[in-house]
């Protein structure tokens, strides 16, 4: 019968947990808010009634955004506590603020977008913020799937 470690992990693997877990909610409250911004223009854009636009933007704000930024948390919490060391936490939370970074930077990219449509201007520093975005993601995805531990830790 093989042996079972029972130990408790040491105090700081908590301490990182939490601190990560900040730090990715943060990123995907960051996410929630410029996706409701871009869902707004969006709408904007559609010749609806205002009343409509508001509600619209209410009800993806609380419904969709607070309860997905909610079910991310949690999953953040747990992500990060069953990681089974510190470096292999270190690459999990790179991997878990990657793909929020990613959707904020496309969001940008989208909200330019729509302005260029709609007013013949090109915003360059909202291009330049959104391209940056998708880069450091990118970035944090590739130096995570690079590292040959990804691979090695398992997704509990």
């Amino acid at each position: 019968m093989p042996e079972v470690n029972l130990k408790p992990p040491p105090l700081h693997h908590y301490l990182l947990t939490y601190l990560y877990v900040f730090a990715a909610f943060g990123t995907a409250l960051f996410c929630a808010l410029v996706l409701r911004d871009v869902y707004r223009l969006i709408l904007i854009n559609l010749d609806l009634h205002r009343y409509t636009i508001h509600a619209n933007v209410i009800f993806a704000s609380v419904a969709v955004l607070g309860i997905g930024c909610l079910v991310y948390l949690i999953y953040a919490e747990h992500y990060f506590r069953t990681a089974p060391d510190t470096r292999s936490q270190l690459l999990r939370f790179g991997r878990f603020v990657a793909y929020p970074l990613l959707v904020v930077g496309l969001a940008h990219l989208i909200h330019t977008g729509i302005g260029y449509y709609v007013h013949q201007h090109w915003d360059t520093s909202r291009i330049l913020v959104g391209l940056a975005e998708v880069v450091i993601g990118l970035g944090l995805l590739f130096l995570t799937a690079r590292s040959g531990l990804a691979a090695r830790v398992p997704n509990y």
